[in-house]
């Protein structure tokens, strides 16, 4: 009920059940914002709900009897069906608005030392930092007229077998959970994609960005690394030479794949 927090997408990975993993010790937890406030309100609706039911029941059941008593039974084929759809409707509802709170009822998301513990309806998935392969941090800023007011964060997450995760701010401290994420996975990051370049694979940034050992590729080009730089500036990312200033490319953050991964290599190049 309310907005998605997290949702996975992907073919063949298998979540990872933290019971037969070793998490390490519990960092710290992330519940769903207004959480009691939140069950309250689904409960409350879904009982309603089926109230309404009920209500549409005896009102139909009623109606009809009195119809009977005046017309006939033949009546029936008018007066009944209309209460009927409608108390099959609510009661649908209601059942389905209380089974739904049942299942998300202790949603959360949980940092441990050695990873990621998500828990959605009857899904728990581990997620160790070695098997991460993308990190970004997405933020949208809500205005009205000039003023600014509210920020939105979520968080992607993608592993090696290819399964990606979305974390958004329908959980406690996000925004702080991003930053405890970013600071425990970046330097594994770095070191597991210096590995994978020196190994010859080549890393996608975006399909005009590709890392490789010798450098970045650029729009079919290779540049080395101590001839760019990159600089992020009002959600954008520019990457220019260091010779001559050139800009050789220019797009919206949002769609670069692993941005701090990227500028903490333009930052640490990797060595020939």
């Amino acid at each position: 009920m309310g907005n998605i927090a997290i949702s996975a997408t992907g073919s063949s990975a298998t979540p990872q059940d933290a019971r037969t993993l070793n998490p390490g010790g519990k960092v710290k937890g992330y519940p769903i914002r207004r959480q009691n406030l939140k069950h309250g309100f689904w409960i409350l609706t879904g009982v309603l709900l089926i109230l309404m039911a009920l209500a549409l029941l005896l009102n139909g059941a009623f109606t009809s009897w009195h119809a009977v008593q005046a017309h006939g039974r033949s009546v029936l084929l008018r007066t009944a069906p209309l209460p009927l759809l409608g108390f099959l409707l609510a009661l649908v509802m209601g059942i389905l608005t209380l089974s739904i709170t049942s299942r998300h009822w202790a949603d959360h998301v949980t940092l441990y030392v050695n990873g990621l513990n998500i828990k959605q309806g009857k899904q728990q998935t581990f997620l160790s930092w070695q098997t991460i392969q993308r990190f970004d941090e997405r933020i949208k800023v809500i205005k009205f007229a000039t003023s600014n007011i509210a920020v939105r964060s979520k968080m992607l997450l993608e592993i090696n077998a290819g399964q990606s995760y979305k974390i958004t701010d329908r959980f406690e401290g996000v925004s702080d959970l991003i930053g405890q994420v970013r600071n425990r996975l970046l330097p594994i990051l770095y070191q597991t994609t210096l590995q994978r370049l020196k190994a010859g694979e080549d890393i996608l940034f975006h399909p005009q960005l590709t890392a490789e050992t010798e450098g970045l590729r650029i729009h079919g080009e290779t540049y080395p690394w101590d001839e760019v730089q990159g600089r992020i500036h009002r959600r954008s990312l520019r990457i220019r030479e260091t010779t001559d200033d050139q800009t050789l490319f220019n797009q919206k953050t949002k769609k670069v794949k692993n941005l701090d991964l990227l500028m903490t290599l333009l930052e640490n190049p990797p060595k020939s």
